[in-house]
């Protein structure tokens, strides 16, 4: 029989693991090493106390579940691009925003914070929102612009803001984007050298002075077919190689679309007719004096 020591002690064990058997054994296990009882219940009780300490051990660590967490968007996860392009007469901006995060993005809203209002409007609202954008995937909304005048030159400034999986919202700055163009609002106007000579006694002019690391008839050759590409009207095209190198000029008119102002350009080039630099003169004359400096760079950067 178990004695009222050994009950007190099993009941104990039962109420804690439920292992009455495992017990038994671990007493008389303990009784095998000593034959003193009161030893036998001390190393016993240890015993016990060691086993459970390590159930409790094994279940609190089986117990523990690592749950997935979502990692929040961050700006490396969305990313967002810009750009523009004349199509048909009118600037088409867009921005695109990529999803590249684990989780969906929702009211996804590109603004238009500021742009160049004194020469362009954008058609309809300032604002474009997307109910989402899957993990991976990616939208484009566009702004239409329309100048109102021949010579559009300013920055665009945007941002987009958006929920995340939170439902916090999130915003990011897109990158301005600086609008210049003059030559893409023109239209070739026709004329002869002595109409031309007329106007420009009409006109204001600026003149801009470049060494190109090219070829001077290199040179020559590409703004000769470069000009007509940007809507003017070629009235003089001469060129000559003499004893101090090559000489050319070009003489050209186009008009704006919008205002109808006329602008000319005079370009010379020279330089060794073997070298491999150009001396280039860019003349340009307006009546309206903003559209000056932005018609120079646009052609400079197009023959350089």
């Amino acid at each position: 029989m178990i004695s009222l020591t050994n009950q007190l002690i099993l009941k104990v064990i039962e109420l804690s693991d439920g292992s009455i058997l495992l017990v038994k054994d671990v007493i008389i296990m303990a009784q095998l090493v000593s034959y003193d009882f009161t030893w036998t219940y001390i190393l016993a009780i240890l015993l016990i106390v060691s086993y459970l300490a390590y159930r409790r051990y094994r279940g609190s660590k089986e117990s523990k579940v690592i749950q997935p967490v979502a990692r929040m968007p961050s700006p490396a996860d969305i990313e967002v691009l810009r750009g523009c392009e004349m199509v048909g007469g009118t600037f088409e901006y867009k921005v695109k925003v990529m999803n590249g995060s684990d989780s969906v993005i929702n009211n996804v809203t590109v603004t238009l914070l500021a742009y160049p209002e004194d020469c362009m409007r954008v058609e309809g609202l300032t604002t474009r929102t997307l109910a989402r954008i899957e993990p991976g995937g990616f939208r484009s909304p566009q702004f239409v612009f329309t100048p109102t005048k021949d010579c559009v030159e300013g920055e665009i400034l945007a941002t987009v803001s958006f929920l995340d999986f939170t439902n916090e919202t999130q915003m990011m700055r897109v990158e301005p984007y600086t609008i210049r163009s003059v030559c893409d609002l023109l239209r070739p106007l026709e004329a002869s050298l002595d109409q031309l000579e007329m106007m420009l006694h009409e006109m204001t002019a600026n003149r801009e002075e470049r060494r190109i690391s090219t070829n001077p008839e290199v040179v020559f050759t590409h703004a000769s077919a470069y000009l007509p590409e940007r809507n003017f009207h070629i009235v003089e095209s001469a060129s000559e190689v003499d004893e101090t190198g090559f000489h050319g000029i070009i003489r050209c008119l186009a008009e704006g679309k919008y205002t109808s102002k006329r602008i000319a350009i005079r370009l010379v080039v020279s330089g060794e007719s073997d070298g491999s630099s150009s001396d280039v003169t860019l003349e340009a004359l307006s009546d309206d004096s903003s559209m000056l400096p932005t018609t120079i760079k646009e052609i400079f950067d197009g023959i350089s």
